[in-house]
């Protein structure tokens, strides 16, 4: 743990350790944070005294992980993270506006020639949990931390490099990075883009909606929405689909492999939601165990149905929800967060995969603003009644938007492929849903218990 002269005392597992514990990105959810090594740690400014680390961590048994700590000393005589620093947010924009290399490790730089306007206020988004997002209003610029550091590159800047070039208009343009260099292999830490205009996530927009549809308000009419937003989609996919030269990007035709391979991943979700509901009070638990053999059987013919007529596996989203796409104030739709989800391995996120897992994604995201909005209202059933409506009438809208796009070389062949193969995707992920509830929010368990019930009596995708 030793290093530069006058921050050794900083990074030991005791200063390190309940440091990171609190923080949000780091992963421990409040829990103990074992400091297993700094493996950089080095200056990029004296005044105030500001350093670069990374910091190799594990949570209880888990496999160990890198994240990127920049710090700086603060009056009180301690450090704190450097991107609450306005000082050292400025100083790093400019970096990547001029390019410049910090402290012999961290190489900032626009991108293509990108001319970044100056900056002259900036300030920390609240919004996520695994990157930290630093604004810059004035110059419409947002710098991204990936606070995860992995060897390699990174889906975020490397996907939106490819829509870029392919001329997709519904992602904010990339506009710089900044590269860790060190010898075992370069890390992409961070990236600049352009800020949209009076961002709100589409979540909020969705639960508004869902909310003015039970209070009888017209504003809750949520079809033209989500039918733009299932047209964005499509469009997304055709994008990602767009160039057999790129090895990276070219799909490749699925195979029956393929197809047992994702059957195989939602039993393996089907098995954890089992062992989680393992001893659990909720009526829910009881429910799913019951119902287990059911919904094996249904994974299994589902497959089966499928044969080798599933399309392509080609790069997609990997975490597609209502949170992943931004509207402007124009209402136009922006999708973001290429990374996928920050906790699996690099390579898992980088892999090809069937398209439909990011519809069936955003299908399960419609269930969850309409139950948000549900638990707000008063309960009644008419209220339930209500609420499930306006999720089949949201499904519906995106799904015809989606499929209005016509036959493609990376989706089944016939319709009842199509549905087959999305059944297949809402499945693996409602029960990812059933156990990621049972284990953080036991009393929400119900809302993925309802919608594998839908599925298990076999009802449309659309409904």
């Amino acid at each position: 743990m030793s290093g530069p002269a006058g921050w050794a005392p900083y990074v030991t597992p005791d200063a390190l350790g309940p440091f990171l514990a609190g923080r949000r990105w780091s992963g421990a959810r409040g829990g103990a944070v074992r400091v297993l090594d700094v493996p950089t740690l080095a200056p990029l400014r004296g005044d105030p005294p500001t350093a670069l680390a990374t910091v190799r961590v594990a949570v209880g048994d888990g496999t160990p992980y890198e994240l990127l700590v920049p710090l700086v000393r603060a009056a009180d005589g301690g450090v704190e993270d450097a991107a609450l620093d306005a000082g050292f947010r400025g100083w790093l924009y400019d970096a990547v506006r001029g390019g410049a290399t910090l402290g012999g490790v961290l190489d900032a730089a626009p991108l293509d020639g990108a001319a970044l306007p100056p900056s002259a206020g900036s300030r920390v988004s609240s919004a996520e949990q695994s990157n930290t997002s630093l604004v810059y209003p004035d110059a419409g610029v947002m710098l991204k931390l990936f606070r995860r550091v992995e060897t390699g590159e990174n889906p975020d800047v490397e996907v939106g490099r490819f829509l870029a070039r392919r001329g997709f208009p519904h992602t904010p343009r990339l506009l710089g990075t900044l590269t860790l260099r060190r010898p075992g292999g370069d890390a992409v830490v961070g990236m600049a883009q352009q800020l949209v205009p009076g961002a709100e996530d589409a979540w909020a927009h969705a639960v508004r909606a869902a909310a003015a549809f039970l209070a009888g308000d017209a504003g809750g009419d949520y079809a033209d929405e989500a039918g733009r937003l299932g047209a964005v989609t499509r469009a997304l996919h055709d994008a990602l689909a767009g160039d057999a030269a790129d090895p990276d990007f070219a799909p490749e035709p699925a195979t029956a492999a393929d197809v047992a391979r994702w059957a195989a991943a939602a039993e393996r979700a089907l098995g954890d939601a089992v062992r989680a509901a393992e001893g659990s009070a909720e009526p829910g638990a009881a429910v799913l165990h019951a119902r287990q053999a059911d919904v094996r059987g249904l994974i299994a013919r589902t497959a089966a149905s499928l044969g080798d007529d599933a399309g392509a596996a080609m790069r997609h989203h990997g975490d597609y929800h209502l949170g992943q796409v931004i509207r402007g104030s124009d209402g136009g739709l922006y999708v973001i967060d290429f990374e996928g989800e920050p906790a699996k391995p690099l390579a898992e996120r980088r892999r090809k995969h069937a398209p439909l897992r990011d519809v069936a994604g955003m299908l399960r995201s419609f269930g969850y603003a309409a139950a948000f909005a549900e638990r707000a209202a008063d309960g009644s059933p008419q209220a339930a009644e209500r609420v499930a409506a306006w999720e089949q009438g949201a499904r519906r809208a995106f799904l015809d938007a989606y499929f209005a796009g016509g036959a493609a070389a990376y989706l089944p062949s016939t319709r009842a492929g199509e549905e087959a193969l999305l059944a297949l995707f809402e499945l693996e992920k409602v029960v990812y849903e059933v156990t990621y509830e049972l284990r953080n929010r036991p009393d929400w368990v119900g809302i993925p218990l309802a919608g594998l019930d839908r599925l298990a009596r076999g009802s449309t995708i659309a409904g």
